[in-house]
C-alpha cells in the first residue's frame, strides 16, 4: 500500500518523540530516588551517612516534610502514569481514519 512521505516521516517523528519522552521520565524518577537517597542518608537519624557535621534537620519540619511524603510520591506517581499511557500508545494498533469521502452521512 502507497503512503505518502509526510506520513511516514510523521511516524517517524512520532517514534522518536515516544522514545524522547520514556527517556525524560525514566530520569526523572532515577531523579527523585537520588534525591530521596540523598535526603534520607543527609538527615539526622541512626543511617545518616552523609553531612555528619550539618544534617539536614529542615526537612522534618512542616511544610518541608510533606515533600518527601507527598510530592515525592506524587511525582513518581505521575512518571509511572505517563510511561503506561506511552507503553499504551506504542503497543496500540494503528486506528484506521475514516475520510469524509468513505464516510456515509448520518440519517
Amino acid at each position: 500500500r502507497y503512503r505518502p512521505a509526510n506520513d511516514v516521516a510523521g511516524d517517524e517523528a512520532a517514534a522518536r518523540a515516544r522514545r524522547v519522552a520514556i527517556a525524560w521520565n525514566l530520569l526523572g524518577i532515577t531523579d527523585l530516588v537520588v534525591a530521596v537517597a540523598l535526603g534520607f542518608l543527609s538527615s539526622p537519624s541512626h543511617f545518616e551517612l552523609l553531612s555528619l557535621s550539618s544534617p539536614n534537620a529542615l526537612i522534618t519540619r512542616m511544610p518541608y516534610v510533606l515533600i518527601p511524603t507527598f510530592a515525592v510520591p506524587l511525582s513518581i506517581l505521575l512518571h509511572i502514569a505517563a510511561l503506561r499511557r506511552l507503553r499504551a500508545h506504542q503497543s496500540a494498533p494503528a486506528r484506521a481514519t475514516v475520510t469524509s469521502a468513505t464516510a456515509t452521512p448520518a440519517m
